[in-house]
C-alpha cells in the first residue's frame, strides 16, 4: 500500500516539474529554432505576410460571396491578431 502511495506522489512531483516548464513562460521555440531562422528572418515574414494576405483575401470573398457581415468581423480580427503575432516574431527574430 505504501508503495502505490509512493508510486502516486511520485507522479505527481513529476507532472508538475514537466507542467512549470510551461508556465515559466521561457521562450523555448525561440531558443530552439531562433539561431536556425534569424538567416532568414525576413524572408519567413514575407512569407506569413503573404500567408495572411491571401487569407484576408479570403474573409473578404467570404463576405461577399455569403454577406455574413459576422463572419467577416471576426475573421478580420483573427487575421489581424495573427498579424501582429507574425509581426513579433519576426522582430524578435531580427533583433535576437
Amino acid at each position: 500500500m505504501a508503495e502505490n502511495t509512493e508510486k502516486v506522489v511520485e507522479k505527481t512531483e513529476s507532472k508538475a516539474e514537466f507542467f512549470k516548464k510551461f508556465l515559466t513562460l521561457e521562450p523555448w521555440f525561440i531558443n530552439k529554432f531562433g539561431p536556425k531562422l534569424k538567416p532568414m528572418a525576413k524572408w519567413l515574414y514575407y512569407a506569413l505576410l503573404v500567408i495572411l494576405v491571401l487569407k484576408l483575401l479570403g474573409v473578404v470573398v467570404d463576405l461577399f460571396r455569403t454577406g455574413d457581415v459576422i463572419t467577416f468581423v471576426v475573421g478580420a480580427i483573427v487575421t489581424a491578431v495573427f498579424f501582429i503575432v507574425a509581426r513579433m516574431f519576426g522582430e524578435y527574430l531580427t533583433n535576437e
